[in-house]
């Protein structure tokens, strides 16, 4: 990825938004998990949810047991990798240029 942008290449446009913002920064208190404030189908979401290791049933009386599965899955597995990969953005100084003007490398 550091490559690609360093040689004119897309803006990582793949990563989601916290993810960005956390290669920005180097920042865990910048992780926030958004709340839904619709409880009309969560449906949608289970796929995501049973991706962070979440095991339990998928409803909204859950909803504080599944945000700690996230929270977990994002401080134990995410971060590392993302961490790694800001070592590498570091390579071409990009990191720098990520954190101080963000809006670069964002389509």
């Amino acid at each position: 990825m550091a490559v690609s942008l360093a040689q004119g290449g897309p803006p990582p446009v793949f990563l989601r938004e916290w993810c960005f913002q956390y290669l920005c920064s180097g920042d865990h208190d910048s992780i926030r998990v958004n709340s839904c404030h619709s409880t009309d189908d969560m449906s949608e979401f289970t796929d995501e949810i049973v991706g962070c290791g979440y095991t339990g049933k998928v409803s909204v009386d859950m909803k504080s047991n599944i945000i700690r599965a996230i929270v977990l899955h994002s401080t134990m597995r995410v971060v590392p990798m993302l961490e790694q990969l800001r070592k590498g953005l570091q390579l071409y100084d990009l990191q720098k240029v990520m954190h101080c003007k963000p809006g670069f490398c964002v389509n």
